[in-house]
């Protein structure tokens, strides 16, 4: 427990000294207390309110306490409204948009038409006068050869080979017909 916070109290003071009151308990018990601390190596500097620097082993240091109600770290951030950083104190003077046009002159550049018109309006194909309108409606194509196919027999009578033996029915010795009986009745 007392490396967790040894440990923790270093961590503490790896970066660059800090500007609040800072107490250092040493493992004897003492208390030492000043105005801020560092660490440089293997070695605690703390500055007293005298100015004064006092180096303390990291080894005799049991814990690091931060002390006072002093402002937080600045940060870079600042609120406030919009400065202007760079160039007069009243910001940019813009000129107005005809005394800027001024500075081209009488010739001032235009835009090239193109040699393709980018509009297009609709027209109608037909002519006002319907005779010059040679309407002529489509006549279907009739083929040399028929392509409707209808089938055709290709039995002939003449051609049958099964009339030297037709079937014939013959009704069977045994009628193979059965009825059920009640096995139970008179014999």
């Amino acid at each position: 427990m007392r490396t967790i916070r040894i440990l923790a109290g270093l961590l503490l003071l790896a970066g660059a000294p800090l500007s609040a009151g800072t107490e250092l308990l040493l493992e004897d018990g003492q208390v030492v207390e000043g105005r801020s601390i560092q660490r440089k190596g293997s070695l605690i500097l703390l500055k007293l309110e005298s100015g004064a620097v006092v180096p303390f082993p990291v080894e005799l240091v049991r814990e690091v306490r931060l002390t006072g109600d002093d402002e937080p770290a600045p940060s870079g951030m600042r609120p406030g409204r919009a400065r202007t950083l760079v160039g007069p104190p009243q910001g940019p003077v813009l000129a107005k948009p005809a005394e800027q046009l001024e500075a081209f002159g009488e010739n001032r550049s235009t835009f090239r038409r193109s040699v393709i018109s980018p509009y297009w309006f609709p027209e109608s194909d037909w002519a006002d006068d319907p005779a010059l309108n040679n309407f002529n409606p489509t006549r279907w194509y009739r083929a040399p050869i028929d392509a409707v196919w209808i089938p055709t027999s290709a039995f002939r009578a003449s051609d049958d080979a099964t009339q030297f033996n037709p079937a014939r029915w013959y009704r069977a010795p045994i009628d193979p017909t059965w009825y059920p009986t009640d096995g139970f009745g008179d014999r």
